[in-house]
């Protein structure tokens, strides 16, 4: 980065804009939906699936919170064949979803710095309020925010490839590999979602963790293997796509409209070469600020 790149964008104003909302704003603590370490860890499953989150807080035998389990997790279970265990065993299987916390007046710069700075894949934080847990923030609920504020600042009309958006590395997967194949993949690259690409390399289609909730966790592996990904790709809509050129408003509306955790950079044959994920987002913010 440089400053030409922030022409007119006055960095005092962005971390002041920053400084001046806390975490509370942004959760309401009506949506805490909570385990016990005892509970299956389908009852996990089962409260993502119906309440449309990806993680879940876990409470310890003396009523603590300390631990979430996550929608990787569930992965880590089901491409394991690990299924009967409990939410306390299951809780950061991935790694991935560390118990980070803030408190409920910190503001956005604490959200932002702990996301891009305590751990290199935090997807959420654990708000307290007097010492116990208030609410969640998620990566998409801070990308949701930013979304609506973007057009207050220059760097936000600049081209994605100026602001080195969407360099990070694409982890594909053909459209004639299956399920499991795919589950198996994202546990090994430890990345949370694939594009999925044709015999040319073209993006036609993209699996997450989060599309286990299709499937639920209780289908035997070998089910999951006779299940190919050209028959999930033709019940999707089209893949989310952006190019080198697409202003980084755009970029970060799309993710955020959608409700989707990662944007694919595509080339003129619409071949994956890059992708957008809501950490990136974020530390577009942060690293805007340490420039000043």
């Amino acid at each position: 980065f440089t400053k030409t790149f922030l022409a007119g964008c006055c960095m005092s104003d962005l971390l002041k804009f920053l400084r001046s909302h806390t975490a509370e704003a942004l959760v309401d603590p009506s949506q805490v939906y909570s385990c016990e370490e005892s509970d299956p860890v389908d009852k996990a499953f089962q409260l993502m699936k119906k309440h449309k989150i990806l993680s879940v807080p876990v409470k310890n035998s003396s009523g603590k919170f300390t631990s979430f389990v996550d929608i990787l997790d569930l992965v880590e279970c089901v491409s394991s064949g690990n299924l009967e265990t409990t939410v306390g065993e299951a809780a950061n299987l991935s790694g991935r979803d560390p118990f980070v916390q803030i408190d409920v007046k910190d503001n956005l710069f604490e959200v932002v710095r702990s996301m891009c700075m305590t751990h290199t894949s935090l997807h959420r934080l654990a708000v307290m309020k007097d010492g116990d847990l208030y609410g969640i923030l998620s990566q998409s609920k801070v990308v949701r925010f930013f979304s609506g504020h973007i057009s207050s600042f220059d760097f936000g009309s600049l081209p994605i490839g100026n602001l080195n958006l969407g360099i990070r590395k694409v982890q594909t997967i053909n459209v004639k590999s299956t399920v499991y194949d795919a589950l198996k993949k994202i546990r090994e690259a430890k990345v949370s979602g694939l594009g999925i690409v044709d015999d040319e390399e073209k993006l036609v289609g993209n699996f997450s963790a989060t599309d286990i909730k299709t499937f639920g966790i209780n289908v035997p592996l070998n089910e999951f293997s006779k299940i190919p990904l050209s028959d999930f790709v033709a019940k999707q809509g089209d893949v989310l796509s952006v190019t080198k050129s697409t202003k980084t408003e755009k970029a970060i509306s799309l993710a955020s409209s959608h409700g989707v955790h990662r944007v694919f950079v595509v080339n003129a044959t619409h071949q994956p070469i890059g992708v957008i994920s809501l950490v990136d987002i974020i530390s577009l913010f942060f690293r805007h600020i340490l420039i000043e």
